[in-house]
């Protein structure tokens, strides 16, 4: 079997790669009561692949009806009688991830953090359908999305999305943060 060496999406590597079934890590996550958590390990040890797990197992799909497939057999699935699986597939996950920005050493932070936060204004878009959310945020989102944003409008669209994803789905919002120390001033 192939092992996912240098692969950081979970969905993908489930197709052909030997997997190591570390979903616990998922119920470590959801017992934690902190409302942030930072994974530091050093390069390699599965840090990306481990938040794109998580993406995967929390994120609410844009269709009915998700797919458990990928969860059923692994010990989150069967941990603790199943009270995990209620967790499954019930939040709007934004995943911005820096990993690009990683690999180039001059990358500007700025420009890296409002390229991500774009993508995932661009990924979210189709989920904030609701005809009750503000049209003027929803524009804001539009905006990032075709890339016409001013920088200031950028720097506001998380907090936006946020709250019209947060207002669309009646759930907290889970941030992914992938690689986060490529945008820190060194």
């Amino acid at each position: 079997a192939v092992l996912p060496i240098s692969m950081h999406d979970y969905a993908e590597a489930l197709g052909y790669c030997a997997l190591v079934d570390k979903t616990m890590f998922i119920a470590d996550v959801l017992d934690c009561d902190a409302p942030v958590m930072v994974c530091c390990r050093p390069e390699g040890f599965g840090k990306s692949m481990n938040l794109s797990m998580l993406k995967c197992y929390l994120e609410r799909p844009d269709h009915r009806r998700p797919d458990r497939s990928p969860f059923v057999g692994t010990q989150i699935w069967q941990a603790d009688g199943g009270r995990y699986r209620d967790e499954y597939a019930s939040y709007p996950v934004i995943m911005l991830d820096f990993t690009a920005a990683a690999a180039r050493r001059d990358a500007d932070a700025a420009a890296a953090i409002r390229s991500a936060v774009a993508n995932e204004c661009a990924r979210l878009l189709p989920l904030l359908a609701a005809p009750d959310l503000s049209r003027r945020e929803i524009r804001l989102i539009e905006r990032a999305t075709r890339g016409v944003a001013s920088d200031k409008e950028i720097d506001a669209a998380l907090g936006v999305l946020i709250k019209l994803l947060q207002a669309a789905f009646d759930e907290q919002v889970v941030l992914l943060i992938d690689d986060y120390d490529a945008v820190c001033p060194k």
